[in-house]
């Protein structure tokens, strides 16, 4: 009894620290709600942008312009900083975006020159940025380079709550170089690359041009994956739609050539030129006339040297022209060119000329450069880099065939609409937003009485952090009094009715457990083990692995596995505390010892996010620990990683549910099987992980989603950590064998008993009963078909490795042989760059209406698989009380 009252008066004392903690959290609530109801919210705050821009006018930059558009449409307040020319208004709205402008400086020419353009351009641009935040206020700061020193500005408002988005137009340090060569500046090229590689790490997110830049940013700049997205440079159709064409021009020629695009030195114009010299006075293509449409610090040089060369009668430079006359002049030429040549700068970038041609209808002449083909694929006619002969000869011989040119002209519209089109990039750009706009909710600290000033800010930046921390560790004190004994028969008790709960549906489960723990208990693990759950390593001490130096983490990994052997238990797997296992700890992994890790998480959003905005400190502590990625963007199954299979965890796990948001256990029920739902919608793979110290709240909602397993269909696998790695590995290994003849195509699948293969919209000897969507069950091991069927999907030469074997993970059978192109799904390299997430490819290939054959991902024709695993980190409250210690 006296026990009892001691832990209650404990248990109350700790309840107080709660109490004041959370009258502090409900006072910044209160302070927030004064503010209006905007701030009460949160949802206006996290929507209004700040966009940086210093190369261009507002309205001579498309890219900028159909962003800003975009996300006005999308509900989000846009205003724009950007130069302007004389007689331009200072402040103005176009298009519901707010526009203030600084006077443009004079072009710089030489280093001295473009120092003192920038210089005087990042100054103006701050004032005016200071101005906005003072006047508006923004949440979001979208910087344009170049130059990337913009995004030093926008990192000056993150330690005030604003996110930055970075959005990488082009490599300035390459096309420093391309406008300079070897008269350039080695330092101010080191420089320019410094300031990219700060740009992008500055940054909470971002935006790249294409996948080259992505690549570019993963490697010189270390920018995971997830933290960049590819928004594509596309042409809008609807605003590109040929007209009558213009008679004058018209009448210059039969075959009017047309260059339309800046007229810099890096451009290839000075190419271009020397191909017409060569077409006209070698070739004796003497009809021939080019129109070059634009305008660059080049043209007039480049005049001089179409005189030069003796062009003159078959040059017209324009210069700038408004856009009624670039859409007709447009609509005139026969044949576009892009003469970029190949360089470091040229080779990575998109150029946006070459896709208006397309969306003109116009046949195109190019350089064979990467991202050339990933534009146009098949459309335009390369020639090898930089070869203006050849490059004159490809005009020559579109001159000569109307027919060829309008067949060309006629596919390159077709790609425009298909897969170019701006409206491609609008929901990539908005899933960025969206991210940065959810990671700020997440992590971002409410405001305080005036809600803006940068005094206010720093404040709540400097004591928030110490409140919510001190907030955290007594709900966590709380929770774990109540929790956890002084003696190990409790949690015993709650381990072995997991056990029993599982088995009643015919499922297995893993616990993940330090090794200390299991060395204090080894008889119980043998017990648990031998009752048919999995045991996986949790470490040796429950610590934090980030923190570790590489021997230390090596050590413990040594340890646990020595621990888990001296135990008699089997290991295959090991999931670190935290998820706090990283690649770079591959090295301190003892050989063989492992064959999964289960250390990355996965974000379902099945949470209102209004719940979210009253989330405790746990939410954000435990967030910010397992980092998890959108589950909108990457599919739930597991992947191969450096030889380990990595088998990702769903999210949100209980302490979140409980601790993080105070759900009842019925709420924390439709939780889980909301997520449970939506993942065998998409067939894929539910890890969930809960805390056995909280067994006896969660039992009810671990049986309402075991209950839901059993019920759908086709079935879901309840299975362990171990079979799941054992599984996968197994599948790897099927293989479909082509064979092909004059009579058609023969498919013999070679698979193990446990394989299911499936058909899509095939009739089909053996396509036996239904099973999910249009998919039906094949009965036998082998498929003959007619010679002009081939239901699989084909992939380009090009295409991305990585995403060629995640199909083949999917279960598809894929092509990449010279007959890809003649499978029912074919994929090519634009269409691959145009996705932007796995969950995108996969809705890519599941969209088409063309018949398939594949494996099913799961054995026995399981539609998903469901893996229950628990984190037992301590058996008693002395456990726990040692870990804390040895931290």
């Amino acid at each position: 009894m006296v026990g009892r009252r001691n832990r209650l008066r404990t248990m109350m004392l700790l309840a107080g620290l709660v109490a004041g903690a959370a009258a502090l959290t409900k006072l910044r609530t209160r302070q927030k709600s004064q503010t209006g109801p905007d701030d009460a919210a949160g949802a206006k705050l996290r929507r209004r942008v700040l966009m940086l821009l210093e190369n261009a006018r507002f309205e001579d930059d498309p890219r900028v312009q159909n962003e800003a558009r975009a996300l006005t449409e999308a509900g989000y307040e846009v205003t724009v900083i950007c130069p302007g020319e004389w007689g331009d208004p200072r402040h103005a709205v176009l298009n519901n975006v707010r526009l203030y402008r600084y006077p443009a400086p004079p072009e710089g020419s030489g280093t001295i020159g473009y120092l003192i353009e920038y210089a005087y351009s990042l100054a103006a641009i701050a004032v005016l940025s200071l101005y906005v935040r003072l006047r508006h206020g923004f949440d979001i700061v979208h910087a344009h380079n170049p130059p990337d020193v913009l995004a030093l500005i926008a990192a000056v408002y993150r330690p005030f709550g604003a996110r930055v988005i970075f959005d990488h137009h082009d490599l300035a340090p390459e096309m420093y170089l391309a406008r300079f060569g070897d008269a350039g500046s080695s330092w101010l090229y080191r420089a320019q690359t410094l300031a990219e590689v700060l740009a992008c790490r500055l940054a909470h997110h971002v935006i790249a041009s294409n996948e080259s830049y992505k690549r570019r940013e993963m490697e010189l700049s270390r920018i995971p994956a997830d933290r960049i997205t590819v928004v594509r440079n596309g042409p809008d159709p609807e605003q590109w739609e040929p007209v009558a064409a213009d008679p004058d021009l018209r009448a210059r020629s039969s075959a009017i050539i047309g260059y339309a695009g800046v007229i810099g030195q890096q451009d290839g114009v000075d190419y271009l030129l020397r191909a017409l010299h060569h077409l006209v006075h070698t070739l004796g293509r003497r009809e021939a006339f080019c129109v070059i449409i634009g305008e660059g610090d080049a043209r007039l040089d480049l005049m001089r040297l179409a005189s030069e060369l003796g062009l003159d009668d078959h040059v017209w430079f324009t210069g700038w022209v408004p856009h009624e006359d670039f859409v007709r002049y447009l609509s005139t030429i026969d044949i576009g060119v892009v003469p970029d040549p190949s360089n470091p700068f040229t080779d990575r970038s998109t150029m946006l000329k070459l896709m208006n041609y397309m969306a003109f209808a116009k046949p195109v002449v190019a350089f064979d450069l990467p991202e050339h083909r990933a534009s146009g694929a098949d459309v335009p006619i390369y020639v090898p880099p930089n070869d203006e002969a050849a490059f004159a000869a490809a005009i020559a011989s579109l001159i000569d065939d109307p027919e060829r040119r309008a067949a060309l002209g006629a596919r390159g519209r077709e790609r425009v609409e298909r897969h170019l089109a701006w409206r491609y990039s609008v929901r990539p750009l908005l899933n960025a937003y969206e991210r940065v706009a959810r990671d700020a909710l997440r992590g971002t600290v409410p405001r305080s009485e005036d809600g803006s000033g940068f005094d206010a800010r720093a404040r709540r930046a400097l004591t928030v952090p110490r409140m919510m921390q001190l907030h955290y560790y007594a709900i966590r004190a709380v929770s774990l009094g109540s929790r956890y004994g002084l003696g190990t028969a409790r949690a015993e008790r709650r381990l072995l009715d997991c056990v029993r709960l599982l088995s009643r549906y015919n499922g297995r489960l893993t616990f993940a457990t330090p090794g200390r723990v299991v060395a204090s208990k080894p008889e119980f693990f043998r017990r648990i083990q031998d009752l048919g759950a999995e045991l996986a390593v949790h470490g040796y001490d429950h610590v934090d692995f980030r923190k570790l130096e590489p021997d230390e983490a090596a050590a413990q990994y040594r340890q646990a596995v020595q621990a888990f052997e001296e135990a008699g238990l089997t290991v295959d797997g090991f999931r670190c505390p935290y998820l706090s296992f990283s690649a770079e700890q591959h090295a301190a992994l003892p050989n063989g010892a492992f064959r999964y890790s289960s250390n990355r998480a996965l974000w379902w959003d099945v949470i209102p996010s209004a719940r979210l905005d009253d989330a405790t400190p746990v939410m954000t502590r435990l967030l910010g620990s397992y980092c998890p990625e959108p589950a909108n963007r990457k599919l739930a199954l597991p992947w191969l990683d450096d030889g380990l299979l990595e088998i990702p965890v769903s999210l949100p796990e209980d302490l979140q549910l409980y601790d993080g948001l105070r759900l009842a256990p019925d709420a924390v029920a439709e939780v889980w099987v909301a997520i449970l739902r939506k993942i065998h919608s998409r067939g894929e793979l539910f890890v969930l992980m809960f805390h056995p110290e909280l067994f006896d709240r969660s039992a009810s909602a671990l049986e309402a989603v075991l209950r839901e397993a059993t019920a759908l269909t086709p079935s879901v696998w309840i299975t362990d950590l171990r079979s799941i790695s054992r599984w996968w590995r197994e599948k790897a290994a099927f293989r479909a064998d082509l064979r092909e003849d004059s009579d058609g195509l023969e498919i013999r699948f070679d698979t193990t008993d446990r394989a299911a293969v499936l058909v899509r919209d095939l009739d089909v000897p053996g396509a036996g009963r239904p099973w999910f969507g249009r998919y039906r069950l094949l009965e036998s091991r082998s498929l003959r078909l007619p010679a002009e069927l081939r239901p699989l999907i084909g992939v380009a030469p090009e295409a991305p490795s990585s995403a060629v074997a995640l199909l083949r993970d999917l279960g598809y059978i894929v092509d990449d042989s010279p007959a890809a192109i003649r499978c029912s799904v074919y994929l090519d390299e634009a269409t691959f760059a145009g996705l932007q997430s796995e969950v995108e490819l996969v809705e890519q290939v599941e969209s088409t209406k063309a018949p398939l054959v594949r494996f099913g991902i799961w054995p026995g024709a399981a539609r998903c698989a469901l893996s229950i695993t628990g984190d037992a980190d301590a058996l008693s409250l002395g456990d726990y009380l040692a870990r804390v210690v040895r931290k």
